[in-house]
């Protein structure tokens, strides 16, 4: 037996007062139910049963325009989201909100230069509960924590273009993934494991290049990216495993 009821809804409002000012609104919300069951046809009667239900709403507001003679290109904004996730079988999860600012501006320094720069700061909380109750047994301690990671990420790049149609760029940006906690624990000690954020750093060049009136298109690009705590799944381990205590843990 298994069932899912699913439905969600969105919308984008756009409004432009001035030729060189627009004002977009991004709204959306879903949700989900769902119902799990199986059944092993031995002795004795192998059961088991999982419920898990979904909310999340997400709101974005940007502001861009065009500054001195059209010169700059310019965005500022903001970003908020927030979920919640219950699961009652034996795999709990955690409630989700994320608060972000952003700006982004190219500079039109030249006839064939733009600079870009951008920043994004991002402060994300997740809250987390872990309760079990074993068939034929007592109920198991409740386990509640809560964490908050916050980071500002900026990008800096430059465009030249060497003719009409072919461009040249260098770029360097950076990138943040929150920390959370242990997504599928099975006791209570396995849901105080926690990881720490990811962080990440790109450093790119390359050409963008047009041909045979625009019939042939041809780029090139070369990029490193450093990361700092990278977050991997850990299947289990036969030696060096980590002992289960509330600290982070970096790969």
């Amino acid at each position: 037996r298994n069932g899912l009821r699913s439905w969600g809804a969105s919308n984008v409002l756009e409004w432009r007062p001035t030729g060189s000012l627009a004002l977009k609104s991004i709204t959306a919300y879903r949700e989900y139910d769902a119902e799990a069951s199986g059944s092993v046809a031995a002795f004795p009667l192998q059961e088991s049963h999982f419920e898990n239900t979904q909310r999340q709403f997400s709101q974005e507001i940007r502001l861009s325009g065009l500054a001195f003679d059209e010169r700059l290109d310019w965005a500022v904004g903001a970003f908020y989201f927030d979920t919640s996730n219950r699961g009652t079988g034996r795999v709990q999860t955690a409630d989700f909100e994320n608060l972000s600012v952003f700006a982004h501006a190219i500079w039109h320094a030249g006839p064939r230069l733009d600079v870009t720069l951008g920043a994004r700061y991002s402060s994300e909380t997740k809250d987390y509960r872990y309760f079990r109750q074993p068939v034929g047994a007592a109920p198991e301690n409740t386990t509640a924590s809560s964490n908050r990671y916050s980071r500002l990420t900026p990008k800096v790049a430059l465009g030249y273009s060497l003719t009409p149609d072919v461009l040249a760029y260098a770029s360097y940006s950076t990138g943040f993934t929150a920390g959370g906690f242990n997504p599928r624990p099975f006791t209570a000690a396995d849901s105080l494991l926690t990881y720490g954020p990811e962080v990440a750093a790109t450093w790119e060049i390359g050409l963008k290049s047009e041909w045979l009136d625009r019939r042939l298109r041809a780029n090139a690009s070369a990029f490193f990216t450093q990361f700092d705590d990278i977050q991997m799944q850990l299947a289990g381990c036969a030696v060096g495993c980590p002992t289960r205590s509330p600290v982070y843990y970096d790969n």
